[in-house]
């Protein structure tokens, strides 16, 4: 039997995952921006700041279409986030209000629970590319960087 207690505790899991994979895709374009723009060899301050302030603004749906203006992702990974996207819909726009009733009975709360599991696992997919694409957009970074700061640097005599 789930409880009303477990219920809620799996909704904001659930809430947590849309969290995280909408915090992944603004670092993929603030990264992406980063590199196209060359602020890792003149930052712009001011720039990026008006990046990050835009993004803030921006619904998951819009975000995911700004960042698929920057980035091409292949068929599958696109129909990854976009399967999260429909999830993280679903789950702050009238679950409760979905299910009605339901959280009244065990049966009903298995039923929840069960759609918070789909719904969960398609926000944690989304999240695991989302993160290694940031994490290797990072890495290409700081090699950036490196390689910039090399070129910089005086020859030893």
């Amino acid at each position: 039997m789930t409880s009303r207690d477990e219920l809620y505790q799996k909704f904001g899991v659930t809430a947590e995952a849309a969290q995280l994979f909408e915090t992944d895709l603004g670092s993929i374009m603030l990264s992406v921006n980063g590199l196209k723009h060359d602020w890792h060899i003149a930052p712009d301050r001011s720039d990026a700041q008006k990046l990050y302030e835009k993004m803030g603004k921006l619904t998951l749906g819009n975000l995911l279409r700004q960042t698929c203006q920057d980035v091409s992702f292949d068929d599958n990974t696109f129909c990854i986030f976009d399967a999260a996207l429909d999830a993280r819909n679903k789950l702050f726009h009238g679950f409760f209000e979905r299910h009605n009733f339901k959280i009244q009975t065990d049966e009903g709360r298995a039923i929840m629970m069960a759609d918070l599991e789909q719904l969960h696992d398609k926000l944690i997919n989304a999240w695991r590319i989302a993160s290694a694409i940031s994490a290797h957009l990072l890495v290409k970074l700081i090699a950036e960087v490196a390689e910039t700061a090399s070129k910089r640097a005086p020859e030893a005599p």
